[in-house]
């Protein structure tokens, strides 16, 4: 094996060594519940996994494709596929995609694109979560959220929070593609440089 596979091979152990003891996880346990389930859901949960994951690969190339950079499905597949490995073994949830800016950083020569095609991938990502998780608050309208401010708790219906989500996401990107607020960072990042310390 080379070096980066035992590399890798080393930092996947550490890790899973980490959420095994630092966080009380029992893997005796983990295994009971695993060998409880019927053979057929295993498969059917891991084939649907698959399944969305080669769909979100597929979904990242074209991304990608569409800011006129060359990456085929065969050549995306296996980063995004690190990537999602990473998102699940770390902390955070946005190391996968450093390891995706990287990986095709690299092979494109552009870690600029790199971010943007990851940015964007997320980006259709909210999107999509967030029609879904609309819709299925106002077909269930006697969804509730419940919260608590300062003592006081709050029970609300669910599908104005979503539609408040969604109008944020729309400001967000309206501004994003907004000519004037690019204009805007410019003009502050000119005057930023343009300051010299005393």
């Amino acid at each position: 094996p080379s070096l980066r596979s035992m590399l890798r091979f080393v930092v996947g152990a550490a890790l899973l060594g980490y959420l095994f003891y630092e966080h009380e996880v029992r893997l005796v346990a983990v295994l009971g519940h695993v060998w409880a389930l019927p053979f057929w859901a295993i498969l059917g949960a891991v084939t649907l996994d698959l399944a969305g994951q080669t769909l979100s690969a597929y979904r990242w190339s074209e991304v990608a494709r569409l800011g006129g950079q060359e990456l085929t499905f065969r050549q995306a597949w296996p980063l995004y596929f690190s990537g999602m490995f990473f998102n699940i073994c770390l902390p955070t949830s946005i190391g996968g995609d450093v390891v995706r800016t990287v990986g095709l950083g690299r092979r494109i020569q552009s870690r600029s694109s790199a971010l943007a095609a990851v940015f964007m991938d997320r980006n259709i990502g909210m999107a999509a979560l967030l029609t879904l998780g609309t819709l299925c608050a106002l077909v269930w309208s006697s969804a509730s959220i419940e919260a608590t401010f300062f003592g006081v708790q709050y029970l609300s219906p669910l599908w104005p929070f979503f539609l408040f989500l969604c109008a944020g996401y729309v400001a967000a990107n309206g501004m994003l593609w907004s000519p004037s607020f690019f204009r805007l960072l410019e003009r502050n990042a000119e005057s930023i440089g343009a300051v010299t310390p005393i």
